[in-house]
């Protein structure tokens, strides 16, 4: 006697075996804990040596001293030795113009957030005078203290606590084999902007710079991030993983993350 088996019985047949399948095949997946300090001290080797320069302060030329062309980021050159100019441009407000002058970055520090990204933050140094407040004309129509002179009438400013944050997200690498760099963003930050004295000269000129962080912002922190994109970091941290995840018995990982400072990293 054949038993006959109607369609609802067929798809509930179909749907055991689809999720017998799924169980074996999530079974197979594990996961293994990596320091991650491992990495941090990978990156932060890696990173060594990195140099940012901003400038745009130079010698007058009307009444402008702007100079273009002179800030920079050089890699070391474990990551290529690659110099990469740029200009950075002045902030107008008017009567005054104000340029960056000869701010240089410290030394890298790279840590892991607890829950989510690597980050690679990049203090810059505090000396002397970071913005250079100047007078755009002397027009006393326009502004009467800067008869006095270009510089006495406009108010220099101090940045401290200025640095640049990358965070950056961990993905599987193309071969499946390793870890690289995932997604990454920007972010410019400053404790504290002061205003130099000269401006008790006037009204209006103590307000604080509201478009000083966004150009720096967008100028340095976006620009690092695609220099970064572009070099050698991406395989340096892949190549320098992969004895790691050897040793480890993975032979193909499929995610990665971080979690209470411990690289998770899924596999089969």
């Amino acid at each position: 006697m054949k038993i006959k088996i109607f369609p609802f019985a067929s798809i509930a047949l179909l749907t055991s075996i689809f999720m017998l399948t799924s169980l074996n095949a999530a079974a197979a997946i594990k996961i293994k804990k990596v320091p991650a300090i491992v990495l941090t001290t990978l990156m932060q080797k890696e990173l060594e040596g990195v140099k940012i320069h901003l400038n745009n302060f130079g010698p007058k030329h009307g009444w402008s001293w702007y100079k273009g062309n002179d800030s920079y980021i050089k890699l070391p050159s474990n990551l290529g030795g690659n110099t990469s100019r740029f200009s950075f441009p002045a902030l107008n407000k008017f009567p005054y113009r104000y340029y960056i002058n000869d701010v240089n970055s410290g030394r890298i520090r790279v840590y892991a957030n607890p829950n989510r990204f690597f980050n690679v933050r990049i203090p810059f140094e505090e000396s002397g005078i970071e913005i250079k407040g100047m007078c755009s004309s002397k027009n006393v129509a326009k502004n009467a203290l800067c008869i006095t002179g270009a510089d006495r009438a406009a108010p220099d400013i101090h940045i401290s606590g200025m640095a640049i944050t990358i965070s950056m997200t961990l993905k599987p690498s193309a071969d499946k084999r390793s870890i690289t760099i995932g997604s990454m963003q920007a972010k410019f930050q400053a404790r504290t902007i002061r205003i130099g004295r000269n401006c008790t000269l006037g009204q209006g000129i103590c307000q604080p710079l509201g478009g000083l962080k966004q150009v720096l912002e967008r100028e340095v922190s976006k620009r690092f991030a695609n220099i970064i994109k572009t070099s050698r970091i991406y395989s340096a941290i892949e190549n320098g993983m992969r004895p790691t995840i050897q040793r480890l018995g993975i032979r193909r990982v499929l995610g990665v993350w971080l979690s209470r400072g411990e690289l998770l990293i899924s596999y089969q």
